[in-house]
């Protein structure tokens, strides 16, 4: 059993490796979804509640802003209503000091679901992924750990190619005008 725990959570880390390497936010929204429902599926097989709750909360918070900013909906309302119900629900599933980082996590994860720019989601997902390691590793969620590594190396990777993207297209435009 320990085996497909962990494979859940694997399957998990694939799903969100790919969403940070997605170019809209409909599709981050979308692959992003399905990592955390494996996520969901592995903390309640592991027994572990806020990680459990949290990724459930994740879930309807990442379906519903990608169908607000697919109809062009301000999202503000609803990151503000949704983070106020992300840490009551936290406060509600507390297990221990740990189930902080899971709701931080949780919580910064929300912000960045209702930004349109996809590069600002990966900025603003960057720091809710640390929390979300430092929660994994203390539950030993491999699948959670790779997920999060994935998702900062990957992350890191689509920052990269934007900036060197920009330098180039930048450089193109400085020779046309000259």
């Amino acid at each position: 059993m320990e085996y497909f725990i962990q494979g859940v959570g694997l399957l998990g880390a694939v799903f969100a490796f790919i969403a940070f390497q997605c170019k809209k936010h409909f599709s981050i929204m979308i692959v992003k979804t399905c990592s955390a429902l494996c996520f969901v599926l592995q903390f309640a097989l592991m027994k572990a509640y806020t990680g459990l709750a949290m990724n459930i909360f994740g879930v309807i918070v990442l379906v519903t802003d990608a169908i607000l900013v697919a109809k062009n909906v301000k999202t503000l309302p609803f990151v503000i209503a949704s983070s106020i119900l992300c840490v009551a629900i936290g406060a509600f599933s507390w297990v221990s000091a740990a189930s902080l980082l899971a709701i931080a996590g949780e919580l910064i994860v929300t912000v960045a679901c209702g930004i349109k720019d996809p590069d600002r989601v990966r900025y603003v997902y960057f720091f809710g992924s640390l929390c979300w390691l430092v929660y994994d590793s203390i539950y030993f969620t491999l699948g959670g750990i790779v997920t999060e590594v994935f998702s900062l190396v990957s992350i890191i990777i689509a920052t990269v190619s934007l900036i060197v993207k920009n330098r180039k297209k930048t450089r193109e435009e400085i020779k046309s005008r000259q």
